[in-house]
């Protein structure tokens, strides 16, 4: 089990590994630059991360815990829709100071189908998490649907915040609700 996301040690790890990224590309990252760059050894590194596809899934954990914990005070007084428009953008929020970095993971994908086929994972464990931060069922026989439904079109809004660089996220604001909107049937939000 991780721990939280307050843990020094992992927060100079995933933020050294998303400088090295966002500086020189992920492919040419290294174990070892993220090491002397989070001023921690390779022992260390190991223990929080055995790979670069391990620091991937811990960024994605660590955003599923920041979620969780400012989720606990949603209700089931809003529509389900906008109780998942709050979480996902609570979700873009707790990742916001690895943007640059995952903006470079994401360019470099192709190169790395082990991070990518890690985070893809991730992503169906954290859509999963997110429907139920958002008190939306995500057990049931329609669930895996459901969660692919999330996945896909939380990723269509991600690729918009990667660029999205105003105050308060307006293009990526923009994009969820209507991504949501539209799926807000098949999603089972009604």
């Amino acid at each position: 089990m991780t721990e939280p996301f307050e843990n020094e040690t992992r927060q100079a790890v995933y933020g050294a590994a998303m400088r090295l990224a966002a500086e020189q590309g992920w492919q040419r990252t290294t174990m070892g630059d993220i090491a002397a760059a989070s001023g921690r050894d390779l022992a260390t590194l190991h223990d929080i991360a055995i790979d670069k596809a391990a620091i991937l899934t811990g960024i994605t954990e660590e955003a599923d815990r920041a979620v969780l914990r400012a989720a606990a005070d949603l209700t089931l007084d809003d529509p389900a829709r906008e109780r998942l428009f709050d979480v996902l953008m609570q979700r873009f929020d707790s990742l916001r100071p690895y943007r640059a970095g995952l903006r470079a993971v994401l360019r470099d994908f192709g190169g790395d189908p082990v991070a990518a086929a890690a985070l893809l994972g991730a992503l169906g464990r954290s859509m999963a998490w997110m429907l139920e931060a958002a008190k939306v069922p995500a057990t049931g026989p329609l669930a895996p649907l459901r969660v692919a439904g999330l996945g896909a079109l939380y990723a269509v809004s991600f690729r918009t915040w990667l660029s999205d660089e105003g105050e308060d996220s307006p293009r990526t604001m923009a994009s969820l609700d209507q991504n949501l909107r539209r799926a807000e049937r098949w999603l089972g939000l009604t």
